[in-house]
């Protein structure tokens, strides 16, 4: 379990400062102070730091992109370290699937077929 205390809380709306505590891995409760509990747990203190859920990117290139004008042009390959250092924890990738989606094919034709 963890408890984290005094964090500006948005879920997505402002809550306000607020207590959270996770138990395995779901927010168990929100409340303005959770004072004692009936086992122990690790304890956080978000003082001054800001908690929201997961953000979402639905536009991502996750193989990269571009490049047309050269290499020097390309978008790179996606890490996943750079979404989490940003707090996205879904993504909606862009490109083989989407593009035969696009040119109205299905997705289970033969992708030779472009």
């Amino acid at each position: 379990m963890l408890l984290v205390k005094n964090a500006e809380i948005y879920a997505p709306e402002y809550l306000g400062k607020k207590d959270l505590l996770i138990c395995g891995g779901k927010i168990e409760c929100i409340q303005d102070s959770i004072r004692e509990l009936p086992v122990e747990c690790e304890v956080l203190d978000a003082e001054g730091k800001i908690l929201t859920p997961g953000f979402l990117d639905q536009h991502v290139h996750i193989t990269g992109g571009g490049g047309e004008g050269s290499f020097h042009t390309r978008t790179p390959e996606l890490q996943m370290s750079e979404l989490v250092e940003n707090g996205i924890t879904t993504v909606v990738g862009l490109g083989y699937g989407w593009r035969h989606q696009e040119c109205g094919q299905s997705l289970c034709e033969d992708p030779g077929t472009l």
